[in-house]
């Protein structure tokens, strides 16, 4: 056997044996979610469920956390967010459609305005969006007059701006990069070879031991990027552009390493800006000692 056949042999079994250990890793990530200690799923009146985590002080009077994901990421991201608030608050957190284990097609506004009707019906509430999360969030506060009703302040965290998405989304060259980077993480996420060399995504978010197996299996997963693909597209763009049309209190929460862009979203929103020292648009979540700093600020925010 030539050095080229033996290669190549050697290639396809690294594959094969790589492939089988992600496989592996995915039903036990599943099993977890359907457990005890997982996820829950509610009905959606229509054929689907929503994929849910309810958590923190029942007791709390204090408004109840809404959390809504960044693009393709999972509500485990939020894990250091709840970490720090659940003695005082409730914390609900979530799965949009297609993502996870949520199979309802109902917009987030209908979602979110279902799971508060059914486990928090009287409570004010604190929403909180990171990433393109903002912009589902204003657009979810447009969509839903039960959400006007009961927000109390939206929190935007190292927010997309919707003029610079809409820029990347007109521009052949960056939609072209957007869909090569999706296809080599769809790739390197079913091969498993992000497991065996640097995941600059994963590398960014530091969570405990279960939760970061999580977040990065969630992350590379092909179902979520197809539905993160589709999310970056066609997600509405007018959430954002009109401050009169979100009445609540507004606030930005940025990066370090994004202060000129989070300066002007905030300018836009007519909201105040804090910059979360040291922190990057994942570890600002990811981070523990991030977290925590972004925490103690949204405490001030929502006992104001």
């Amino acid at each position: 056997m030539g050095i080229e056949t033996r290669v190549a042999a050697l290639t396809a079994f690294a594959t094969v044996a790589s492939s089988t250990v992600v496989r592996a890793k995915r039903t036990e990530e599943l099993a977890r979610r359907q457990g005890l200690k997982g996820t829950r799923l509610l009905p959606d009146g229509q054929g689907g469920h929503v994929e849910y985590l309810l958590t923190g002080n029942p007791s709390s009077t204090e408004p109840v956390i809404v959390c809504e994901n960044g693009l393709g990421e999972p509500l485990e991201g939020w894990d250091w967010v709840e970490f720090f608030l659940r003695e005082d608050y409730r914390i609900l957190r979530y799965h949009r459609s297609r993502y996870g284990r949520t199979t309802s097609s109902l917009r987030p506004g209908q979602l979110i305005e279902l799971l508060l009707r059914a486990l928090a019906p009287e409570h004010p509430v604190a929403y909180v969006g990171h990433s393109i999360g903002s912009l589902v969030m204003s657009n979810a506060v447009r969509e839903s007059a039960h959400l006007r009703a009961r927000v109390r302040s939206i929190t935007i965290i190292d927010g997309t701006d919707p003029d610079l998405l809409e820029t990347d989304r007109s521009s052949a060259t960056k939609a072209a990069k957007f869909r090569q980077v999706t296809r080599q993480r769809r790739l390197a996420g079913t091969i498993g070879f992000n497991w065996w060399g640097p995941d600059m995504m994963a590398r960014q978010v530091a969570y405990r031991p279960d939760v970061q197996n999580a977040y990065r299996l969630f992350i590379s997963d092909s179902a979520t990027l197809r539905t993160a693909t589709t999310e970056y597209t066609t997600e509405p763009l007018t959430g954002l552009t009109d401050p009169e049309g979100l009445p609540v209190n507004r606030h930005v929460f940025g990066a370090a390493d994004n202060v000129i862009q989070q300066s002007r979203l905030a300018e836009k929103l007519r909201a105040d800006l804090s910059i979360i020292p040291g922190s990057g648009h994942r570890s600002i979540l990811g981070y523990p000692e991030h977290a925590l700093y972004l925490t103690r600020l949204l405490r001030e925010r929502t006992t104001a």
